[in-house]
């Protein structure tokens, strides 16, 4: 027996897979998924070209519910959460690196031995690269979202989140 919420998935599903074959037939899209080689490649190619140009102009009345704008939302909310990563590999790299330079300092220049001060640094620089690995993860789950409610309201925490540091830098 089908529940309610299996049958609102249903129907869910079957009005998105309408929305996109209309939204298909009105850029032109075509899929040549069944070719092979280098066919396949080539046609899809100049497809994507094709259907790029004919979105950029498509009519008013051809367009029908908010797929550019969830589109927009997943790229956005993407993109943010990709910064963050980059922003963490690059503090776990430049750990690292301080690390190495104390290292090689104790070593050559000072022929003291390490304390643990200096310990703390693979401590961040695992930290870091964790965190980095962890937001990544999340932009694959954000890419993945298909629930446009659940996307608006990551989206409204993570510019919340990004507005406060940024308040809070302009303070400091």
């Amino acid at each position: 027996l089908l529940t309610v919420d299996d049958i609102r998935e249903q129907k869910v599903e079957q009005l998105r897979e309408e929305e996109t074959k209309k939204w298909h037939e009105a850029i032109g899209y075509k899929d040549y998924s069944e070719l092979k080689g280098v066919k396949k490649y080539l046609l899809s190619f100049f497809n994507f070209f094709v259907t790029l140009f004919k979105m950029l102009f498509v009519s008013k009345k051809e367009i029908e519910g908010t797929r550019t704008t969830f589109i927009l939302l997943r790229v956005t909310l993407s993109f943010f959460v990709g910064l963050i990563s980059a922003i963490f590999y690059f503090g776990a790299l430049g750990y690292i690196i301080q690390f190495v330079i104390v290292v090689i300092r104790a070593i050559l220049v000072d022929g003291a031995c390490l304390n643990m001060q200096h310990g703390l640094l693979v401590c961040y620089s695992f930290l870091s690269f964790m965190f980095a690995r962890l937001i990544r993860i999340a932009k694959i789950e954000i890419q993945k979202i298909k629930d446009r409610n659940f996307l608006f309201g990551v989206f409204a925490s993570v510019t919340s989140v990004i507005a406060l540091i940024i308040a809070l830098a302009k303070e400091g």
